[in-house]
Parts: structure tokens; C-alpha cells; sequence
């Protein structure tokens, strides 16, 4: 698989877009860092993961913990994907996969949990 992706921290952005507006499930809400370690901002994917076309979703990098979370709103589901690079050629990767409420409230029903390991070659 071949993923092309572009990561922008919203310190580069000027409008205010209707996806940061989206209320996250608990466990993707990372409070805005004063002291600036923690990045936030927009991704853009070429293909979403749950459903078929181009996304946009939130991000957070976290360098100390070298941890990158994104969350992806997709029409029926909202996908929370958490990668901790480990070692330049190991990440660990999380993600959790919430069914999306139909009101503009926190997503709370999990559908999905998958984890592993992975390995460059």
C-alpha cells in the first residue's frame, strides 16, 4: 500500500474549518500544550482507511514520546489511530474505531480495537 499524506500544524492555517468543530471521543483529546511541545493540526490523506476517497482528519505529535495520533471523521464512523515510533525502522500502532453519533456529541460506541507491531524492511 502506498500512502500519500500532508501534515499541517495549525499554526500555518488562517481559516477555521468545520472538522475542528467535530467533537472528539475522550480518549483523542489532548489539551493544547502552552509551552508548544505537543503539535497539533490537519491531515490530509489520498485515501481514507474506513472509507473509500480523500480525508481530512485532526492530528497530534507528541516528540518526546515520538507518538503521532490522528483522528478521522468518516461519514458513519470516527477513527482514532495512534503510531509510537519506536526505533527508525519499529512502530507500535493503535487505533480505535467509534460509530458516529448522529448529534455533534463525543462518539462513545466502540466498534473496533486492532493493535501491532510494525516493521520496516
Amino acid at each position: 500500500m502506498s500512502l500519500k499524506a500532508l501534515f499541517v500544524p495549525d499554526g500555518y492555517l488562517t481559516l477555521s474549518s468545520e472538522i475542528a468543530d467535530l467533537p472528539l471521543p475522550i480518549a483523542a483529546q489532548v489539551p493544547i500544550d502552552p509551552m508548544g511541545e505537543i503539535m497539533h493540526g490537519y491531515y490530509l490523506r489520498d485515501q481514507g482507511y474506513s472509507e473509500a476517497g480523500a480525508i481530512a482528519g485532526r492530528f497530534t505529535y507528541q516528540p518526546t514520546r515520538h507518538t503521532l495520533e490522528m483522528t478521522t471523521q468518516y461519514q458513519r464512523s470516527v477513527a482514532v489511530d495512534q503510531i509510537r515510533f519506536l526505533s527508525p525502522d519499529t512502530r507500535l500502532r493503535t487505533i480505535v474505531t467509534y460509530e458516529r453519533p448522529k448529534v455533534r456529541e463525543a462518539p462513545s460506541v466502540i466498534t473496533l480495537v486492532g493493535f501491532g507491531l510494525e516493521r520496516k524492511n
